[in-house]
């Protein structure tokens, strides 16, 4: 088969590699569509994997080529969608259920060949259906969309409540619809992109505030304030998606009193508080709440079927903004370059593998 083999820093091959085979519970998927994710970028562009060479990619979509022994549940032809974490299900965590939290787990993608190439192996308990009729190319970004659910979950939101959420990308705009889903009193935005921020309006955000624009702080703030709680000034929920200094900052200082900030971005460099910065979160007596990946019991848990009744039903959309490139898989060796453009990493880059 081809795919498209990571051997270090910037240096991407387009190449023909040994097609996998399925072993007993395994499943090879045609791969139809594959997200370039955040979280790959160092690993393409500064040598950050786990290993090299290695084929990328975790957010993907498919159909089932071939079945290996004791499968059951499955034909080929299958639409199915990836769940990209394999637990260890040996773990104290494991065995309590919390598989986002397995201590020896394996990653599809990372930690094992993964979704950057035509076909794909995984086990047949890392697969969710989907609806013959499925956008596969959409479908590959739901695997984000889980881990904003996840995150929503681990915060404790209930419905009736007020929510910000800081950073208007990917994974940003899953946690806007959910929380329209999930029936937030009011869902405020707060992004750096007029574009995505325009996006996130549609897909359900009642407000939404560039951090471009002056006093965006103060202005969210005032957005927030109701009658029946005054007091407390600002968002009950916070949702950090944006995975940078100033998004955690801006999500601590937008934060209720006795309010909770769900931190889901993940930092590519070192964070320092000042002070003042420090006091916020003692004086306002917030709850930050860490959330990672996604998952739950039974494996893989309603985050998993929860995101794909939401999107069969139309409730959860992937909008046309939130993809600033599709490239065909044989043209991957360009992505070290493509990268380098702070337009393309605005959004995903989904990787037609039929191409």
């Amino acid at each position: 088969m081809k795919a498209a083999m990571v051997y270090g820093p910037g240096d991407m091959r387009w190449e023909e590699v040994r097609t996998p085979q399925p072993r007993a519970g395994e499943v090879r998927v045609c791969v139809a569509a594959c997200g370039v994710c955040g979280s790959d970028y160092p690993r393409i562009l500064k040598g950050t994997a786990h290993y090299y060479p290695i084929i990328l990619g975790h957010e993907f979509a498919g159909t089932v080529d071939e079945i290996g022994a004791d499968v059951q549940g499955f034909q080929p032809g299958d639409p199915v969608v990836v769940i990209p974490l394999i637990p260890c299900l040996e773990c104290p965590a494991c065995k309590a259920g919390q598989y986002s939290l397995c201590s020896g787990y394996s990653f599809v993608g990372s930690r094992r060949s993964g979704g950057y190439a035509e076909y794909a192996v995984v086990p047949a308990a890392n697969l969710q259906k989907l609806r013959t009729d499925a956008d596969l190319m959409n479908a590959a970004l739901l695997e984000p969309a889980t881990v904003a659910l996840h995150g929503i979950r681990r915060s404790g939101f209930t419905e009736g409540h007020k929510a910000c959420v800081v950073g208007g990308g990917t994974v940003g705009s899953f946690c806007t619809q959910w929380l329209r889903i999930e029936q937030a009193s009011k869902v405020a935005v707060i992004g750096r992109n007029r574009k995505r921020l325009a996006m996130n309006r549609r897909l359900g955000a009642n407000e939404v505030f560039s951090s471009l624009d002056e006093d965006y702080i103060k202005k969210a703030l005032a957005a927030a304030e109701t009658s029946d709680s005054p007091e407390f000034g600002g968002y009950e929920y916070v949702f950090e998606a944006g995975g940078t200094p100033e998004t955690v900052r801006t999500a601590l200082r937008v934060a209720a009193r006795q309010g909770t900030v769900c931190l889901l971005g993940t930092l590519n460099g070192e964070i320092t508080f000042t002070k003042e910065e420090w006091e916020q979160i003692l004086r306002k007596e917030l709850k930050l709440c860490g959330s990672w990946m996604s998952g739950g019991a039974p494996y893989p848990g309603e985050d998993w079927s929860r995101t794909v009744e939401c999107y069969e039903n139309g409730s959860l959309q992937v909008d046309l903004e939130m993809i600033s490139l599709r490239l065909p898989l044989s043209e991957a060796g360009r992505l070290p370059i493509l990268l380098q453009s702070q337009d393309n990493r605005r959004g995903r880059i989904i990787l037609d593998c039929g191409k």
